[in-house]
Protein backbone atom coordinates (compact mmCIF):
# COMPACT_ATOMS: atom_id res chain seq x y z
CA UNK A 1 0.00 0.00 0.00
CA UNK A 2 1.42 3.47 -0.83
CA UNK A 3 2.40 5.27 2.39
CA UNK A 4 -0.68 7.75 2.28
CA UNK A 5 -3.15 5.47 1.16
CA UNK A 6 -6.62 5.75 2.52
CA UNK A 7 -6.14 1.91 3.74
CA UNK A 8 -3.11 3.02 5.71
CA UNK A 9 -4.44 6.31 7.31
CA UNK A 10 -7.67 3.88 8.39
CA UNK A 11 -5.46 1.50 10.11
CA UNK A 12 -2.90 3.60 11.56
CA UNK A 13 -6.46 5.60 13.24
CA UNK A 14 -7.95 2.14 14.03
CA UNK A 15 -4.52 1.31 16.20
CA UNK A 16 -4.43 5.15 17.69
CA UNK A 17 -8.33 4.67 18.77
CA UNK A 18 -7.01 0.51 20.27
CA UNK A 19 -4.45 2.26 22.56
CA UNK A 20 -6.72 5.20 23.96
CA UNK A 21 -9.38 2.51 24.88
CA UNK A 22 -6.61 0.39 26.12
CA UNK A 23 -5.26 3.58 28.65
CA UNK A 24 -9.05 4.05 29.57
CA UNK A 25 -9.39 0.36 30.68
CA UNK A 26 -5.84 0.18 32.42
CA UNK A 27 -7.22 3.87 34.03
CA UNK A 28 -10.42 2.49 35.28
CA UNK A 29 -8.57 -0.91 36.93
CA UNK A 30 -6.61 1.58 38.26
CA UNK A 31 -9.43 3.58 40.18
CA UNK A 32 -10.83 -0.10 40.68
CA UNK A 33 -7.62 -0.65 42.88
CA UNK A 34 -7.74 2.52 44.49
CA UNK A 35 -11.48 2.13 45.39
CA UNK A 36 -11.19 -1.12 46.84
CA UNK A 37 -10.96 -2.11 50.52
CA UNK A 38 -8.11 -2.84 52.09
CA UNK A 39 -8.07 -6.06 53.58
CA UNK A 40 -4.44 -7.02 53.85
CA UNK A 41 -3.38 -8.71 56.93
CA UNK A 42 0.46 -7.81 57.56
CA UNK A 43 3.19 -10.38 59.48
CA UNK A 44 1.45 -11.26 62.60
CA UNK A 45 5.25 -9.76 64.42
CA UNK A 46 4.78 -6.40 62.17
CA UNK A 47 1.31 -6.17 63.37
CA UNK A 48 1.84 -6.54 67.07
CA UNK A 49 4.56 -4.22 66.88
CA UNK A 50 2.44 -1.61 65.08
CA UNK A 51 -0.63 -2.33 67.16
CA UNK A 52 1.80 -1.67 70.60
CA UNK A 53 3.18 1.60 68.36
CA UNK A 54 -0.36 2.80 67.56
CA UNK A 55 -3.17 3.28 70.19
CA UNK A 56 -6.29 1.17 69.56
CA UNK A 57 -9.18 4.10 68.30
CA UNK A 58 -7.91 7.19 66.75
CA UNK A 59 -7.06 10.23 68.86
CA UNK A 60 -9.08 13.52 67.99
CA UNK A 61 -5.91 15.31 66.81
CA UNK A 62 -4.99 12.44 64.34
CA UNK A 63 -8.92 13.13 63.27
CA UNK A 64 -8.59 16.65 63.02
CA UNK A 65 -4.98 16.22 61.39
CA UNK A 66 -6.56 13.95 58.39
CA UNK A 67 -9.22 16.36 57.68
CA UNK A 68 -7.12 19.25 57.52
CA UNK A 69 -4.95 17.65 55.16
CA UNK A 70 -7.65 16.16 53.10
CA UNK A 71 -9.18 19.82 53.04
CA UNK A 72 -6.22 21.54 52.19
CA UNK A 73 -4.85 19.36 49.08
CA UNK A 74 -8.94 19.58 48.05
CA UNK A 75 -8.76 23.02 48.13
CA UNK A 76 -5.38 22.78 46.41
CA UNK A 77 -7.05 20.71 43.72
CA UNK A 78 -9.85 23.24 43.01
CA UNK A 79 -7.51 25.57 42.73
CA UNK A 80 -5.93 24.23 39.89
CA UNK A 81 -8.31 22.58 38.11
CA UNK A 82 -11.58 25.06 39.14
CA UNK A 83 -14.22 22.73 36.62
CA UNK A 84 -13.75 19.36 38.50
CA UNK A 85 -16.77 17.76 39.06
CA UNK A 86 -17.27 16.97 42.60
CA UNK A 87 -16.48 13.19 43.10
CA UNK A 88 -13.54 13.77 40.79
CA UNK A 89 -12.46 16.16 43.36
CA UNK A 90 -13.32 13.63 46.28
CA UNK A 91 -11.41 10.44 44.32
CA UNK A 92 -8.10 12.81 43.29
CA UNK A 93 -7.34 13.74 46.68
CA UNK A 94 -7.92 10.67 48.35
CA UNK A 95 -5.84 9.05 45.59
CA UNK A 96 -2.65 11.60 46.30
CA UNK A 97 -3.22 11.34 49.86
CA UNK A 98 -2.99 7.69 49.69
CA UNK A 99 0.44 8.49 47.24
CA UNK A 100 1.68 10.27 50.00
CA UNK A 101 1.68 13.99 48.33
CA UNK A 102 -0.21 14.97 51.53
CA UNK A 103 0.80 19.34 50.78
CA UNK A 104 0.82 21.70 48.00
CA UNK A 105 4.25 22.23 49.00
CA UNK A 106 5.56 18.40 48.19
CA UNK A 107 2.59 18.23 45.67
CA UNK A 108 4.44 20.85 43.59
CA UNK A 109 8.25 20.06 44.22
CA UNK A 110 7.57 16.21 44.10
CA UNK A 111 4.47 15.24 41.86
CA UNK A 112 5.30 13.60 38.39
CA UNK A 113 2.90 13.22 35.53
CA UNK A 114 3.48 9.42 36.46
CA UNK A 115 2.06 9.76 39.49
CA UNK A 116 -1.01 10.86 38.36
CA UNK A 117 -2.24 7.95 36.20
CA UNK A 118 -5.40 7.63 38.08
CA UNK A 119 -6.38 10.98 36.91
CA UNK A 120 -8.40 11.36 33.33
CA UNK A 121 -6.54 12.27 30.79
CA UNK A 122 -7.72 16.11 30.21
CA UNK A 123 -6.91 16.88 33.90
CA UNK A 124 -3.66 15.44 34.13
CA UNK A 125 -2.67 17.60 31.30
CA UNK A 126 -3.67 20.66 32.82
CA UNK A 127 -2.25 20.07 36.54
CA UNK A 128 1.14 19.15 35.20
CA UNK A 129 0.42 22.42 33.19
CA UNK A 130 -0.49 24.53 36.27
CA UNK A 131 2.62 22.83 38.70
CA UNK A 132 5.23 23.29 35.79
CA UNK A 133 4.06 27.20 35.81
CA UNK A 134 4.82 27.10 39.59
CA UNK A 135 8.20 25.51 39.57
CA UNK A 136 9.33 27.45 36.59
CA UNK A 137 8.26 30.81 39.24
Amino acid sequence: FPRNSREVVLAYQDGLEQVEQMEYYQRMAKMKHYAAPRNIEPNPALRASAMAKQPSTPTEKNTKNHSSIHQNVSKWLVLNLPHLHADDVEEYTRCLIDDGFDSEEFIVEELREDDLNFMKKAHRRALMRQILDKRAK
